[in-house]
C-alpha cells in the first residue's frame, strides 16, 4: 500500500516544482480529501506533459494512482521512469539512476535519386499486387464424390 501515501501526500507536486525550478503546481498539504488529492495528481501529470514534453500515452491518469489497481501501477512506475530520464537529459542533479537512456534523434537525409533507386529494388510482385503465377491446379482435399 505504498501508493496510498503517494496519492494523499504532496510528494509528486513538490517533485515537479523542484524539477521545473518554480512553483508550477499548487498543493494543499493539510487536505486529504479525494478531490483535492486528485487535483494535485492531475496538476503533476499536466506539468509533466507541458514542461517535459511527455506524451499522453507516457503519463498516467490521476485515477490510476488514487485507486491503486495493479495494472495501473505499471503505468505510474513507467511514467516516473520516463520523467527521470527526461530530467537527466536536462542535466538535473542528482541524476536519476534508472536503467536505460533516452533515444536521441537521428535524422537521415536521402536524395530523390537514392529513394527511387532503393524503391525500384525492393518492390516484389507480391507487394505490387500480382499473385506471381500461383494457381490452385493440382490441389485436392479429401476424396472425390462417388455417385
Amino acid at each position: 500500500m505504498w501508493w496510498r501515501g503517494l496519492c494523499v501526500s504532496t510528494f509528486h507536486v513538490r517533485l515537479m516544482n523542484k524539477l521545473v525550478g518554480r512553483d508550477i503546481c499548487k498543493y494543499n498539504a493539510k487536505s486529504s480529501q479525494r478531490f483535492v488529492c486528485m487535483g494535485q495528481i492531475e496538476g503533476f501529470v499536466n506539468a509533466a506533459e507541458s514542461e517535459f514534453g511527455m506524451k499522453t500515452t507516457e503519463t498516467f491518469q490521476a485515477n490510476d494512482l488514487y485507486e491503486g489497481l495493479k495494472g495501473n501501477m505499471i503505468n505510474i512506475v513507467n511514467s516516473l521512469h520516463e520523467l527521470g530520464l527526461r530530467a537527466n537529459k536536462r542535466g538535473f542533479s542528482p541524476s536519476y539512476a534508472g536503467s536505460g537512456k533516452m533515444a536521441e534523434e537521428n535524422v537521415r537525409g536521402f536524395s530523390e535519386e537514392e529513394i527511387k533507386k532503393a524503391s525500384a529494388k525492393t518492390i516484389s510482385k507480391v507487394s505490387a499486387g500480382s499473385h506471381g503465377g500461383a494457381t490452385q491446379s493440382g490441389m485436392s482435399f479429401g476424396t472425390t464424390r462417388k455417385i
